[in-house]
């Protein structure tokens, strides 16, 4: 697969890896880049992956998710939102949807998916930075870690391993691998105006059409001029 660089330019990667591996990476990086349409002061999407393949993503915003118990139970709603099968708020099909998740599922799905999966909110609303860590497939659940937040911009980073072994992947990754998912990180600068980071690197695309030229494309064939109207 052709895949950008984040030196900045394009390589094509040969390796065998199982596309849930891309989809649980997606998982994640699609919900900050949905959050940019909910929340326009979100100004930046990091994402990195290092050499053990573990997967951190960031985004900033005015919002971010809200800490205290889930109404009815006293359950932290973050553990709901990231260990419980749920159905999301993107359902209905008579409203016109610009969102990439919709089923509320994929989030949860990745956590059963990695060997350990970390959320960590900075709620600036609330004053309250939350951490907690989940293990072995989401079956060990620690209890949250809730400190004061003292900060004025909101930041939520989830941080995860996949199992690779579950998909019959070799670990330590190789080379290639690592650079398809880097390359994958590396596409969602093609799907949201907040400036995207991967491995600490700021990439140069801030809209489709730049994302395609760095792909060394010339022309739009059947596009219209919404083309950069990404969110």
């Amino acid at each position: 697969r052709t895949v950008l660089t984040v030196e900045g330019g394009v390589t094509t990667v040969r390796t065998s890896l199982a596309p849930a591996i891309e989809k649980v990476v997606d998982e994640i990086v699609t919900n900050a880049i949905d959050h940019r349409i909910r929340d326009p002061k979100m100004a930046s999407l990091r994402v990195s992956i290092d050499d053990a393949g573990a997967i951190f993503v960031t985004n900033d915003g005015s919002e971010t998710i809200p800490t205290a118990a889930w109404p009815g139970t006293s359950v932290p709603t973050p553990q709901v939102l990231f260990h419980e099968l749920h159905s999301g708020s993107n359902l209905d099909d008579a409203k016109r949807k610009a969102v990439g998740g919709r089923n509320g599922v994929g989030a949860t799905v990745t956590n059963y998916l990695s060997k350990w999966f970390v959320v960590h909110l900075c709620n600036a609303a609330e004053g309250v930075e939350y951490t907690q860590r989940f293990e072995d497939n989401g079956a060990v659940v620690h209890a949250p870690l809730v400190q004061k937040y003292r900060g004025k911009t909101c930041k939520t980073s989830i941080s995860f391993l996949p199992d690779y072994e579950r998909f019959g992947c070799a670990v330590p990754l190789s080379a290639e691998t690592l650079a398809l998912l880097k390359g994958r990180a590396m596409d969602a600068a093609a799907c949201t105006a907040a400036q995207v980071y991967v491995n600490g690197t700021k990439l140069p695309m801030r809209s489709l059409k730049q994302y395609a030229a760095a792909f060394g494309g010339t022309q739009q064939l059947g596009c219209d001029a919404t083309i950069d109207d990404v969110h």
